[in-house]
């Protein structure tokens, strides 16, 4: 029983998530694309600035934690040991998602309901990997969420046998499992630091539940989980949140084309009290962005066998198993609440919570909730079929208990399988459809990757997944470049007088019409429209400045006639076409040597952390009309010129903090360890 348990569980997994291993890449929803110049240049530490960030102008991460990852990977597998960028991501993304979806379920399971059996862990594992809300995620390219998803239920379950060591005032083993839980922890918000906020919301009720039954539980945990945890995940994660509070900004600054106010909640409801409840992604199967479905009347079972659970846990020995069902309990309704957003029932109080309690405004998208369905249910369904089949063998005694197990855990594995059964038959999208890169992107990579030169690409209307970008060619699109939210604004705004200059300013030197083979630009409802291809088309062969017309396919670039380069120089009103050169150093120091007077523009976003040094003497950035920077040069002579970004030094010395933090609990969990275990042989 247990090997066909385990062996089914696989043989599930390989039909559902097969073909990522077997496709030779991986092409859909938000998983970006990466060309391979781009990771070639990667190094080991995320920069304070990324030139290709933020419509290709520059800016911090704005996913610190999780570029740390990226950049590592990239950095050690693809630049030094010169693994291709699929088995990379394939292993380190999509394979190690499932490998923690597939261990953390069963570990949570076993903190929660120790003595379950085999084919309850083996249950819990498979809900826990093919529910409708994890589909929906990694179908759509969402890898940090999915891998922080993967992640919770071991951190969450590591949180409870903590809460429950502290009280049994064992030291040693305190230590090494308070320990343990920050480290955790810190690997949670490594992925993602919203869900890491859900989990701590989720080991805060566990302690809330178990309050009467020891009050100094809950004194102990509050303390530990909050002072101690809290203080090594701040410590690990020192690299990127010291400089966001030395510089007092946060990602949110710079996600300038997204709304977190109260609109974009009201917007993002989109699931009902009812999806949440019947673990059911609003958007299922399609995946389809506001195209939501009514329920399917299939899933109002899920939540009947999982409320089950609440039935089977009596007498006084398995109070806590009783309290921990309880918990789940919880879980999951809150989940389900959460989850509707604005949606009734008492959308109000939702709107309420969203403006008033701090850090509840990350969650636009109030669909990241549905981790509370999943984890209650990872509990509440396994221990609910142990109910339902006890109570069916009691009520036909001629039948053995093992064989009516054997039935209900089929037809539940069925009954689940039609719940997902797009998944079983392949027509999922996203992630879960083949796809491959096509050759005009190919040879468009080679032909922008032969030129060492600065400059940037403009795409219209904007940046088709297989855009070829780098630090030294960031990529630009249009629509937000001039700011335009219709076909209409942009035909007008690229064909005005003024935009020749400022296309120039931006040292953007191809204009570029993507072959839209994803079907993702030009649409009509949700369809691709040829029409609205060659539209884009015509109105840049109008305009009349644009030469060197080139085709690749079904990619169209045009050329901008000198465009001005990374600095320029103005003096006495006007720009000095020549080109300057530049030396850096990274993307975050530039060294220059410029004569004469004048104003010195650095076309990257404005940020005050900008510094030059000029002679000797350090000024201060200051924002252009086109919101780039710039430097007043003195009077006269020529000027050795040092451009760096401030913050760099901040991310320094929070990645120092980090080393020594890790390197310190890593020797003193080692060191206790040995304590405990001389003690014992003692």
């Amino acid at each position: 029983m247990k090997k066909f348990g385990s062996i089914f569980l696989c043989i599930v997994l390989s039909v559902v998530y097969g073909h990522w291993f077997i496709n030779k890449e991986i092409i859909g929803g938000d998983w970006p694309y990466f060309p391979i110049d781009l990771l070639r240049g990667l190094s080991f530490f995320v920069p304070s600035w990324m030139p290709y960030q933020i419509n290709g102008f520059g800016g911090p991460s704005v996913l610190y934690a999780l570029d740390s990852y990226f950049y590592a990977l990239t950095s050690l597998f693809v630049r030094v040991l010169s693994v291709p960028w699929p088995v990379v991501y394939k292993g380190a993304y999509f394979g190690l998602f499932l490998v923690l979806a597939y261990t953390s379920s069963r570990f949570f399971l076993s903190k929660l309901v120790p003595a379950a059996q085999s084919w309850q862990r083996d249950i819990a594992s498979f809900l826990y990997t093919t529910n409708t809300f994890i589909l929906m995620v990694v179908g759509g390219g969402q890898m940090g969420i999915a891998l922080a998803y993967a992640t919770a239920p071991l951190v969450l379950g590591a949180a409870i046998h903590l809460v429950h060591t502290v009280t049994e005032n064992k030291i040693s083993a305190c230590i090494r499992q308070i320990i343990t839980v920050g480290l955790l922890y810190a690997l949670l918000t490594l992925f993602d630091a919203r869900v890491t906020y859900l989990v701590l919301y989720a080991h805060a009720l566990y302690i809330v539940v178990h309050f009467f039954q020891s009050p100094k539980l809950v004194i102990s945990s509050v303390v530990v989980s909050i002072g101690i945890v809290g203080s090594i995940v701040f410590l690990l994660h020192a690299g990127w949140i010291l400089p966001m509070m030395v510089f007092r900004f946060t990602p949110y600054d710079y996600l300038i084309t997204k709304s977190t106010g109260i609109g974009s909640l009201l917007f993002y409801s989109f699931a009902s009290f009812s999806n949440g409840l019947s673990l059911l992604h609003p958007n299922w199967p399609e995946n389809v962005f506001g195209k939501v479905y009514f329920l399917r009347p299939e899933f109002i079972f899920i939540p009947i066998v999982a409320f089950m659970s609440l039935l089977g846990v009596t007498g006084q020995k398995e109070r806590l198993k009783r309290q921990n069902i309880l918990y789940c309990g919880l879980l999951v309704i809150i989940g389900a609440f959460l989850a509707k957003g604005a949606q009734g029932p008492l959308g109000e109080l939702n709107i309420w919570i969203y403006t008033n309690v701090p850090g509840f405004s990350m969650f636009r998208d109030p669909t990241k909730f549905y981790l509370y369905v999943a984890l209650g249910y990872l509990v509440l369904l396994p221990v609910g079929l142990e109910w339902l089949a006890l109570r069916l063998a009691r009520k036909i005694p001629r039948i053995p208990s093992p064989v009516i197990l054997c039935i209900v855990l089929t037809v539940f594995i069925a009954y689940w399988g039609v719940t997902i059964r797009e998944a079983l038959t392949k027509e999922l999208g996203g992630t879960f459809r083949t796809g491959s890169v096509p050759n005009e992107y190919r040879e468009l990579d080679k032909h922008l990757s032969a030129d060492n030169s600065f400059y940037r690409t403009l795409w219209y209307p904007r940046q088709q997944r297989f855009a070829y970008y780098t630090n030294l060619h960031p990529a630009v699109e249009a629509n937000h470049f001039f700011q335009a939210t219709n076909s209409a604004q942009l035909a007008s705004s690229i064909t005005r007088s003024d935009a020749q200059e400022k296309i120039k300013s931006a040292a953007i030197k191809f204009i570029i019409v993507p072959y839209d083979s994803e079907g993702e630009i030009f649409t009509n409802d949700r369809k691709y429209d040829e029409d609205k291809w060659q539209e884009a088309v015509i109105t840049l062969d109008r305009v009349p400045w644009l030469v060197n017309k080139q085709l690749m396919g079904k990619l169209v670039i045009y050329e901008v006639p000198n465009p001005y380069g990374r600095f320029r120089l103005v003096q006495n009103g006007l720009f000095n076409d020549q080109n300057i050169a530049y030396s850096s150093q990274g993307t975050t120091r530039y060294s220059l040597v410029i004569s004469g007077p004048g104003e010195l523009i650095f076309s990257e976003s404005f940020n005050p952390s900008w510094m030059a040094k000029i002679n000797g003497a350090t000024i201060s950035s200051i924002r252009t009309r086109d919101g780039y920077n710039s430097f007043v040069l003195p009077e006269t002579g020529t000027h050795a010129i040092d451009i760096y970004f401030d913050q760099e030094n901040a991310y320094t010395y929070g990645r120092w903090v980090s080393l020594a933090t890790l390197i310190i609990l890593i020797g003193v969990w080692i060191f206790v360890g040995r304590g405990s275990r001389n003690k014992y042989e003692n």
